[in-house]
C-alpha cells in the first residue's frame, strides 16, 4: 500500500524543515560573525565583490530550499494528515510568515547594502539584530515540527502496535 499524498508531504516538509532550519542558524551564526571579522581585512569596495559572490552561492544552499519548503508547508493546506492538530499548520505558517517578512524587510536590504560597498560595523550590528526575528522563526518552528512528528509517527506507531497485538498475544 503506498503512503497517502499526506504522509509524503508531511514527511518531506519534517526533512525540509530540519536541513533549512540547521543551515540557516549556521550560515546566520557563523557566516555574519564571520563578516565582521574579513571586513578588517577587505575594503568594503572588495567586501562588496566577495559578498556578492558569496551570496549567489547560498541561493542553491539554502534559499531554494526554504522557498521549497514554504512552498510544501502551503501544501500541507490541502493535505495536512487528519490526526495532527490543525493549529500546528497555522503555527508552522505563521514561521514562514515571519521568516520571510524579516528576510525581505530587515536583511536582504541590508545585505544589499553590502554588495553596493557601504560595509559598516554598524550595518553588520543592524543585521545581527534585525536577523533574530528570523531565528526566532526557526526556534519556534523546530519544537513544533518535533512535537507534530511525535504526534505523526506516535499515532502511526500506535496503530499498527494495536493491530498488530491482536496476533502477537501468546495462546495459553
Amino acid at each position: 500500500m503506498a503512503p497517502s499524498p499526506s504522509y509524503r508531504l508531511f514527511v518531506l516538509y519534517l526533512l525540509l524543515a530540519g536541513y533549512c532550519c540547521g543551515a540557516a542558524l549556521m550560515a546566520e551564526v557563523v557566516e555574519y560573525q564571520s563578516w565582521r571579522d574579513l571586513g578588517r581585512y577587505l575594503s568594503p569596495a572588495e567586501f562588496a565583490q566577495w559578498h556578492t559572490v558569496a551570496g549567489s552561492r547560498t541561493v542553491p544552499v539554502l534559499v531554494l530550499p526554504m522557498v521549497v519548503t514554504t512552498l510544501v508547508a502551503v501544501g500541507l493546506l490541502r493535505y495536512w494528515p487528519l490526526h495532527l492538530p490543525r493549529w500546528g499548520l497555522w503555527g508552522l505558517l505563521a514561521c514562514h510568515a515571519l521568516a520571510w517578512t524579516s528576510t525581505l524587510l530587515y536583511q536582504l536590504p541590508l545585505e544589499q547594502q553590502l554588495d553596493r560597498g557601504a560595509y559598516s560595523a554598524a550595518l553588520l550590528d543592524e543585521l545581527w539584530r534585525t536577523d533574530w526575528l528570523r531565528k526566532l522563526a526557526f526556534l519556534v518552528e523546530m519544537p513544533m515540527v518535533g512535537y507534530l512528528a511525535l504526534r505523526f509517527f506516535g499515532a502511526s506507531s500506535l496503530k499498527q502496535a494495536t493491530t498488530s497485538a491482536c496476533y502477537d498475544t501468546p495462546v495459553d
